[in-house]
């Protein structure tokens, strides 16, 4: 189950950037250049769902974040549901863990990119995912990823994930596993 490790382990934050250029809104909730797309936490109260999976409830927003995480090569996350929307997004849309681990904390306990991609690569690419994300209070996030294989399968990661904000973006320091 090692791998499940490295599945679950798609939430993380983002490391700060400096944008290059002008910068514009390209769609709910980002802000782009030609180097750096900004992500932002939805506004208002109550969970965040993400991802491409039938019935998850953000197909719009899903159709923004597949932008921008193939997009500019950097991306900044405001606010930990941003944070962790970026992350899932890299690992299942990308399926890049350089752009995955790009969110990560330096000195979070969270594997390093060929780790991540590695489980990245395990994973069937057909596969769908939705994300729950539910604050519990400022930067500590309870979140569940619902995986569905092309095959059928299904799989359900429960995590406690604690975000921070440094020079101006959200970065993930810890991912606990429930």
């Amino acid at each position: 189950m090692a791998g499940a490790w490295v599945v679950s382990a798609a939430i993380v934050g983002v490391a700060a950037w400096a944008g290059h250029g002008p910068a514009h809104e390209s769609g709910s909730g980002s802000t782009t250049s030609p180097s750096e797309a900004v992500w932002q936490s939805p506004s208002g109260p109550g969970p965040v769902s993400s991802g491409n999976a039938a019935g998850c409830d953000s197909a719009a927003r899903e159709r923004d974040l597949a932008a921008v995480v193939a997009g500019p090569p950097r991306v900044r996350a405001e606010g930990g549901a941003a944070a962790i929307e970026v992350f899932e997004a890299a690992y299942y849309l990308a399926r890049d863990a350089g752009r995955a681990r790009a969110l990560v904390a330096p000195a979070a306990a969270i594997p390093q990119a060929a780790q991540i991609q590695a489980g990245i690569d395990s994973i069937p690419a057909a596969t769908t995912y939705c994300t729950h994300i539910t604050a519990l209070d400022h930067g500590l996030y309870a979140v569940e990823v619902a995986e569905t294989r092309a095959d059928g399968t299904k799989n359900l990661w429960r995590q406690r994930i604690s975000t921070d904000d440094a020079d101006h973006a959200t970065l993930i320091t810890a991912i606990t596993h429930l």
